[in-house]
């Protein structure tokens, strides 16, 4: 279980980035707005869930303790998900400027992951 936490934890780093950058250079190239860019994004934010519970089970299986900044990181970025996802069901503002919200929340998601990273890493 270590060994998948430790290489998907990249998963989570690159999907995000991949995402955060499409959604973001999509606000200015039209043509990039497709259906694939959103089903890109959930999975995106799907990994980062996937990778926390992966976290948790091998917080509870095994004899490791991390960090509490690294648990830390974890868990804020589903909760930033969970916030980012409210708060574009209400806002005008971010449905008027999806792809940019969600690019910046994707990017914000890729380095809430390296943080992580390189907090297991100081171990």
């Amino acid at each position: 279980m270590l060994e998948f936490h430790s290489i998907f934890a990249w998963t989570v780093v690159f999907l995000n980035a991949l995402a955060g950058f499409w959604a973001l250079t999509s606000v200015r190239v039209a043509r990039l707005r497709v259906p694939a860019l959103w089903w890109t994004v959930i999975a995106a934010q799907a990994v980062v869930c996937i990778q926390v519970v992966a976290g948790l089970v091998l917080q509870a299986t095994d004899d490791r303790n991390a960090t509490e900044f690294h648990i830390f990181y974890g868990v804020g970025a589903v909760v930033a998900i969970g916030i980012a996802w409210m708060y574009a069901q209400g806002s005008e503002w971010v449905k008027e400027r999806r792809e940019m919200f969600y690019g910046l929340v994707c990017l914000f998601l890729m380095g809430m992951a390296l943080r992580a990273i390189q907090q297991a890493n100081a171990l």
